[in-house]
């Protein structure tokens, strides 16, 4: 009765507004209208509908809104529905849905993030409302528009995925037009696009069913646009993985079987060898089967037909790895008689089936066809071709990598011709290739000695042409960095190794990656006993290049010097390493950050492995130089100046005078707000190495006045400034000056002193101990304290004191710090709610569950739901982090089920 009521008056309300055809715009009209509206689409404001209320373009404005609002497109589309052009003479209400429709679509693709969550949440609660024919004849048009960036995309594409599965087998008729908007995306370089286009086609594929999907892709199988033939591979393959393999094998068998055209067992093969990226080891269960669907391709007459065939059961034995050894043991034969006769792009796929079918093989077989195959790579392994380069360097490595090759043969055959095929600009110009190539001469090292490689390369080290230079540098480089000891060159080749990379180093040779200057550096450094009788040379090139004009051959220069400056440390050469030192100290104040970094490193290198005493410029004259460079904004700068600093503060800290100290320290101070956490932790260590030096008193007075400061990035740097102070000179020397200062009156300075305190704890540790009881007054008036901010800071100092003090008998104070605490559970502010709850994990590791379950036992079971939500959680805080702790802290039931038991036996009696 109630749905038959419903029913007649929704009815009763469409008719009155049908009844509103010929009207003209009055205001009285227009709130007569939207109190039906209200009844009809309860909870929709009045700024969003849109009604065209004049009698005579009624209908054009429907369409100039369609047309100029949303699509700007002037022709009709293909994908407009005859439906949508056959509701011109239904009744109004249809128009006015179509056009919140069209209003939401506005707001999703132009409107604000909230608005677009709002519009998302509408049209799919109301896409059974709305329709498929009126939803896709507008967002069709949409998705085809040429000028559509990536994220409009990606909405409309999120919009037919929130109505897929609210719509259903309601979809059916819709199917073919939504595959060829979303299977261009399955081509997509982007990844996340394909992603997105795979769950909408497997969306789709579970509302509609297979029957659907198959007779929407059956005319792409074999169309003869080789786009189409792939996206409908991709598309099959991903409704096969959604519905179910077993399901679609059948067709995929007849597809791949068919007589009447190549490009059906093109596509069919296609869906197999997809199937197979998307499921890897998941394809095992129908391994056997597809093996029997596609073998026949090998024997195919057309050639696109069998060298796909042949990638896909590489594929397959690839994914399936080291599995299916039965399943893929018959088709050895057929690839290898494939093998004698192919050439070109079929040679190729059938080597690299070969290549992966070879790995799950057993050892005699894979004995016998290596040796075939090292005779196929003899004849092609200067064949031109970059497919096939790409799968003998596959090849190679494979059999790098296998114990049963013939050393001798390889050597002979394919190492003596592999430098001459593959080492030249055409090849090395795509950088993929170059890192393959670099990849295999790495595997050479293993199978090969590193010695024989190395001398091969000198060759190519000699050359002319820059980018062969470069690359046999990068891979040398390569192979003294992986080598665990020394490789075993002869000392003609060391000598002619150093010669040439100082006539590289004199006529400032620059690389493409910046290599060469490492590998001469390590070079040397590995070689020392050789590169001395080069010392004399290095030093004067080194010296002239420092006064170079250009600032990317200075930074070699003090790249190079940072690099050996160990091997000029002898009394020999202390000469020219103080000309040297002079050099860089005079280059400080070098214009390029990258230049000055690189001099800052070079000078840390000298001076950490020098006397200090003995060396000119002396720390003190440096100390000044570096004053300026801290404040320069790059990290790298700041950085090596600050490890600079260290070291001279460890090494000579005593002779600079401590007003040249304080300068320093207030400069580091800045550098505490730098965003890279490596320079943030050098600033620290230097900071607390040059306090110790002059003593914590005068930095303390100084830094208690920044708490005053309104900017709160120098209040926080301050509070870390005390804290290491705190933790190289004993907190002792700072806690007095902060419990001093705690008693002025201004927030930011109370605030300031507890943030200190809260670091000096979480710095100190089990130190702690010492000072929990002389700080107890002060963290109880901040606990109480009325300010939020107090109370926050106060629960991460209880937090640092407790995890410090694990282990060790303070859980009295403890407790009374807890009962402080705990009235603030209840706050409802996120930072100290937060602050709240670490404090409480904290207190657990101390006091122990036991206690506190006597807290949480007495609300969990109040009548207040947010009371028993918040005893709740922390129950299950401690559920968590000591659930073994808290089990004998359960009420023992056995006694009330004895005495319920007994007065249920004497209610029966009576």
């Amino acid at each position: 009765m109630c749905e038959s009521s419903g029913l007649s008056k929704k009815t009763s309300l469409i008719n009155d507004i049908n009844k509103l055809n010929e009207w003209d715009y009055t205001q009285e009209n227009e709130i007569s209208v939207n109190t039906l509206l209200d009844k009809y689409l309860p909870g929709e404001s009045d700024g969003f509908r849109i009604i065209r209320l004049l009698k005579k373009s009624r209908q054009e404005s429907k369409e100039n809104l369609i047309v100029q609002s949303i699509s700007n497109s002037k022709n009709k589309s293909p994908y407009q529905n005859k439906e949508y052009f056959e509701q011109k003479s239904k009744p109004k209400f249809l128009e006015i849905k179509e056009q919140k429709l069209l209003k939401l679509l506005l707001k999703i693709k132009n409107g604000l993030p909230l608005q677009r969550k709002t519009a998302f949440k509408q049209i799919s609660a109301k896409a059974l409302e709305f329709g498929p024919s009126v939803i896709f004849h507008h967002v069709f048009p949409l998705m085809l528009l040429p000028n559509l960036d990536d994220h409009e995309r990606h909405l409309l594409v999120k919009v037919i995925d929130r109505i897929l599965l609210k719509l259903k087998t309601l979809m059916r008729p819709y199917v073919s037009k939504i595959l060829i908007i979303i299977e261009p995306l399955l081509l997509e370089d982007d990844y996340f696009a394909r992603i997105e286009a795979r769950e909408i086609i497997a969306s789709l594929s579970k509302a509609v069913g297979l029957a659907s999907m198959l007779s929407a892709l059956r005319p792409d199988i074999d169309n003869t646009d080789e786009f189409v033939r792939i996206s409908c591979a991709r598309s099959l393959s991903v409704v096969a993985v959604s519905l179910g393999v077993n399901n679609i094998i059948p067709f995929i068998e007849a597809v791949c079987k068919s007589k009447k055209s190549w490009q059906a067992r093109h596509t069919g093969i296609k869906i197999v060898q997809h199937i197979a990226n998307l499921m890897r080891l998941g394809v095992l269960p129908y391994l056997n089967k597809f093996v029997e669907i596609i073998k026949h391709g090998l024997l195919d007459e057309n050639i696109r037909v069998k060298t796909l065939t042949a990638l896909t059961i590489s594929t397959l034995a690839e994914v399936t790895y080291p599995y299916g050894v039965r399943c893929f043991k018959p088709l050895v034969e057929i690839l290898w008689k494939s093998i004698i006769l192919a050439q070109g792009k079929v040679l190729a796929a059938c080597l690299k089936a070969l290549i992966n079918i070879f790995q799950v093989l057993d050892l005699q077989s894979s004995f016998y066809y290596s040796s075939e195959i090292m005779k196929i790579l003899k004849r092609e392994i200067l064949n031109p071709n970059i497919e096939i380069k790409k799968i003998i360097l596959r090849i190679i490595i494979n059999f790098c990598e296998n114990s049963n090759i013939n050393q001798k043969s390889f050597r002979d055959d394919i190492y003596s011709r592999f430098f001459l095929s593959f080492i030249n600009t055409r090849i090395l110009s795509d950088r993929k290739m170059a890192l393959i190539i670099k990849k295999t001469i790495l595997y050479l090292t293993k199978k090969i000695n590193s010695t024989i490689v190395i001398q091969d390369l000198l060759n190519y080290y000699k050359s002319q042409n820059k980018k062969i230079k470069s690359f046999a540098i990068g891979v040398m480089s390569e192979i003294l960095t992986k080598s665990e000891n020394t490789v075993n060159l002869p000392s003609n080749t060391i000598k002619l190794i150093l010669k040439h990379s100082l006539f590289l180093f004199t006529n400032n040779f620059i690389d493409d990656n910046n290599h060469f200057i490492d590998f001469f550096g390590m070079f040397m450094v590995r070689y020392d006993k050789e590169s001395q009788g080069f010392f004399e040379q290095i030093l004067v090139t080194l010296k002239e290049k420092l006064d170079n004009i250009d600032p990317v051959i200075r930074k070699q220069a003090s790249d190079l010097i940072s690099i050996t400056s160990n091997l000029f440390q002898t009394q020999q050469y202390k000469n020219f390493t103080d000309k040297i030192l002079i050099i860089l100290y005079e280059s400080i104040n070098d214009e390029n950050h990258e230049v000055l970094a690189s001099i800052l490193k070079g000078l840390s290198k000298i001076y950490k492995s020098t006397n200090l005493n003995l060396v000119n410029p002396s720390p003190r004259d440096l100390i000044f130089k570096l004053i300026p460079v801290l404040k320069q904004g790059n990290n790298a700068v700041k950085q090596n100046s600050i490890e600079l600093i260290n070291i001279i503060a460890q090494r000579s800290g005593l002779y600079i005078f401590p007003r040249e100290w304080m300068r320093i320290c207030f400069d580091i101070l800045e550098v505490f707000r730098v965003n890279k956490k490596s320079v943030r932790r050098s600033a620290i260590n230097t900071f607390g190495l040059i306090s110790s030096i002059i003593g914590p008193q005068d930095l303390m007075v100084s830094l208690i006045k920044n708490l005053k400061v309104q900017d709160r990035h120098v209040r926080i740097c301050t509070t870390i400034a005390m804290a290491v102070i705190a933790e190289n000179c004993s907190p002792f020397t700072v806690f007095p000056f902060l419990m001093n200062e705690y008693q002025d009156c201004d927030s930011n300075t109370q605030n300031g002193v507890l943030k200190a305190i809260a670091f000096i704890f979480e710095y100190i540790g089990e130190l702690g101990e010492e000072y929990v009881l002389g700080m107890t007054p002060l963290l109880e008036k901040a606990l109480i304290h009325s300010d939020l901010v107090h109370r926050q800071i106060c629960c991460n100092i209880i937090q640092h004191i407790s995890i410090g003090l694990v282990g060790l008998d303070y859980k009295r104070i403890l407790l009374h710090f807890f009962n402080y605490l705990w009235p603030n559970i209840f706050e409802t502010t996120h930072h100290i709610n937060k602050a709240v709850w670490n404090a409480i994990d904290a207190l657990r590791l101390t006091i122990g569950p036991e206690i506190m379950m006597f807290y949480v036992f007495a609300g969990i079971f109040h009548t207040s739901k947010k009371v028993r939500d918040i005893y709740w959680r922390i129950y299950n805080l401690i559920y968590l982090g000591s659930q073994h702790m808290i089990t004998p802290l359960y009420p023992s039931f056995h006694k009330y089920i004895k005495k319920f038991s007994t007065i249920k036996l004497l209610n029966d009696i009576i």
